[in-house]
């Protein structure tokens, strides 16, 4: 299970082993971070290779943190080789629709080219997932306050025994703990 929380400046990617419990041991779990800030004034080339940076940097963490959901890889005279997924389990974060001006497209491009390469290279759709949803299944109540939600998933998962550094890794965990609800797994839901 993959959530992704994206952004220019820092995405993060979140990979939850299908054996994970809520509760349970980190061990397993990846995260990845990737992203940088440009100034107003970089140029169309300068802001292409940052969404390609980023695109090839979370497709090879879904590949290779992901390589156990694949169900088998098979070819066959009439089909070109290719992966089969047990279950889709790559999950993002939904586009946030009240961004305004270059940095809504930006993202919307980002988002695009990623959902894009995940489904040439690993024949799967990236499923998005709203952020307030994600963040209810695992809170319970979302804490009022701008930056309150974020605050109150990174002391919960610190609680838990998973600390990080910025609050995307937190995001990417309540994306791909949402995913698992949403497949019918069980996803940890503390209750603030």
């Amino acid at each position: 299970m993959v959530g992704i929380d994206l952004s220019l400046t820092r995405s993060a990617a979140f990979y939850l082993p299908s054996d994970w419990k809520p509760g349970g041991s980190w061990a397993k779990v990846k995260t990845i971070t990737v992203g940088y800030p440009l100034p107003k004034t970089a140029s169309a080339t300068q802001r292409d290779l940052r969404i390609r940076t980023i695109v090839n940097t979370l497709l090879g963490f879904v590949i290779t943190s992901s390589v156990g959901m694949r169900s088998d890889i098979y070819a066959s005279p009439t089909k070109p080789m290719k992966m089969e997924w047990s279950r889709p389990g790559i999950f993002v974060e939904d586009y946030a629709y009240g961004l305004a001006g270059n940095s809504g497209i930006r993202l919307a491009e980002l988002g695009g080219a990623l959902k894009y390469a995940i489904s040439q290279e690993c024949s799967v759709s990236v499923e998005p997932i709203n952020m307030t949803t994600a963040r209810k299944i695992f809170l319970g109540k979302i804490p009022k306050g701008k930056g309150a939600a974020q605050v109150a998933v990174h002391s919960t998962l610190k609680r838990m025994g998973f600390a990080y550094e910025g609050s995307d890794e937190g995001d990417a965990f309540v994306i791909a703990n949402a995913g698992r609800s949403l497949l019918g797994m069980t996803a940890a839901t503390v209750g603030v």
